[in-house]
């Protein structure tokens, strides 16, 4: 009986392909618990690194892998190919990184369409939103008023999936976020 049931998501937007070694067999011929996990850490640093990132740098921000869980489906042997997908999926901001006094989260996100924006300043003006995708082009720009706080509606249905950054700010204020539609 299983005693974690893992629900995969319905795409994942990066695949790659990872042999067991002899060295990730244990004394029983099979690929041993602590060296799957490895080779899942292998596939999400090559997922990093093939989208331009660092586990110590993602958009200026480092990634903190607070839990994993594992399902086993069946065993695993010297010589096997092993592919692993890997995805996006809650992700946290930290509200104010750098300490400027704006804040801006995103939900849902992931999501499939419609984002809310949750944008909020000791300042008030105006604040520019801004959206580019992967390869750095502006989609999107445009300026909002904000007193204190705003909560601004992004609509991206027409736009293909995968990975897009939200500029927030001001000269002197910019904070920016990854965003993920799927």
């Amino acid at each position: 009986m299983n005693r974690i049931k893992i629900d995969l998501p319905q795409k994942f937007i990066f695949t790659t392909e990872i042999s067991v070694r002899v060295y990730d067999v244990n004394f029983a011929g099979h690929l041993s618990n602590d060296s799957i996990l490895s080779m899942v850490h292998e596939a999400r640093i090559l997922f990093l690194k093939n989208w331009g990132y660092s586990e110590v740098d993602t958009c200026g921000a480092g990634i903190i892998m607070f839990d994993a869980a594992l399902q086993y489906k069946s065993q695993g042997y010297h010589g096997d190919v092993l592919i692993f997908e890997v995805t996006v999926d809650n992700t946290v901001g930290t509200g104010d990184p750098e300490g400027q006094g704006l804040g801006l989260s995103i939900y849902p996100n992931p999501g499939h369409g419609i984002f809310n924006i949750l944008i909020s300043s000791d300042q008030n003006g105006d604040q520019e939103i801004k959206l580019t995708n992967i390869l750095g082009e502006t989609i999107l720009k445009e300026s909002v008023k904000l007193n204190s706080s705003i909560n601004y509606q992004l609509n991206l249905e027409d736009l293909p999936d995968g990975i897009y950054f939200l500029v927030v700010g001001s000269n002197d204020q910019m904070v920016t976020r990854k965003l993920v539609k799927r």
